[in-house]
């Protein structure tokens, strides 16, 4: 059992003992501090409104926070302060929705629900308070994008112009594009101008956003095969030139430009052919990400994904040496 796993593993049993301890007490009064307990001790894994470097909690935080756990407690009162007596199916219907299990999912539902767009837009109109690059606007940036996500208000635009299977994959882009926009530029929110909708502003940079994604699939779509083979599955025969230092040159020469183009985004340094060309080298991610400057995944994603689109091609050009 892992350290986290154990802390989990305690967690549930306290509550599960608490649960058996609030259904023998007689008084109200205790009934409802154990209640509190017990709610309290489902929020310290909440997704959504940690401490800042273990500070107490206020503003829209607090707020948020206070609304996630009255919605607990209102459902434990439901099925724990009840005088009339219980036929069994109900009995069993209690004993399923008071798992631990089940009111740890529940709190992520009781944040959905208090995630309106008023405690978003407060959410946003926090981040601009800080300064621009400090730990707490880093925070309230971590924490606003949390919620967006949490908060089931994240449009699908353009949902029926493309395939499912190509929709999710402009989408997926789209909306990491959307969360850099908001992280970088969340003092262009303007609460006071159009609809006032924080939720409107996000989803207009997810409808642009999956636009520009679709125009630059469409700029390679000429490359890629609906089998999206990979760029390692590509077989060498037995007797044939280096496969590997083939790869390397004609990444190196790009003659349509095309490696280059395909770059991290607002990193054009960070261009396919350079990441590539460090792989094949035989650096490592951790090499590559200190040289560029870049987190691990960002880095491994980008690669990935690019690595399908490119296959076609490679194969292509590989093809004229055999």
């Amino acid at each position: 059992m892992t350290t986290i796993n154990k802390f989990e593993q305690e967690r549930h049993q306290l509550i599960q003992q608490l649960l058996q301890q609030v259904q023998t007490m007689k008084s109200t009064t205790q009934k409802e501090s154990a209640i509190n307990h017990i709610a309290a001790t489902i929020l310290r894994s909440r997704p959504l409104c940690r401490r800042f470097n273990g500070t107490p909690l206020k503003g829209v935080y607090q707020e948020i926070y206070n609304q996630a756990k009255e919605e607990l407690l209102n459902y434990l009162r439901q099925y724990l302060i009840k005088s009339n007596p219980l036929q069994n199916n109900e009995r069993l219907l209690r004993a399923k929705q008071l798992q631990p299990t089940y009111l740890y999912a529940l709190q992520i539902e009781a944040f959905r629900r208090v995630l309106n767009d008023t405690q978003l837009k407060k959410m946003g109109l926090s981040a601009q308070k800080f300064l621009v690059n400090s730990e707490l606007r880093s925070y309230a940036l971590t924490e606003l994008i949390k919620a967006i996500k949490l908060s089931g208000r994240l449009g699908r635009p353009h949902v029926n112009k493309f395939s499912p299977s190509l929709y999710q994959i402009l989408y997926d882009e789209a909306l990491t594009e959307t969360f850099t926009y908001i992280c970088l530029n969340i003092d262009l929110y303007d609460p006071y101008r159009g609809s006032q909708k924080f939720m409107n502003w996000v989803n207009f940079q997810l409808d642009k956003f999956i636009l520009k994604c679709y125009e630059r699939y469409n700029k390679f779509a000429k490359y890629e095969f609906p089998s999206y083979q990979d760029l390692e599955q590509i077989q060498q025969p037995s007797t044939c030139p280096d496969l590997c230092q083939l790869l390397k040159e004609y990444l190196s020469q790009d003659p349509d430009e095309v490696f280059q183009d395909a770059h991290v985004r607002n990193r054009p340094d960070a261009n396919f052919s350079q990441i590539a060309l460090a792989k094949f080298s035989g650096k490592s991610w951790s090499d590559i990400s200190q040289q560029l400057n870049i987190p691990i995944p960002t880095l491994s994603s980008f690669y990935n994904r690019w690595c399908r689109r490119f296959a076609p091609l490679l194969e292509t050009e590989l093809k004229k040496y055999f």
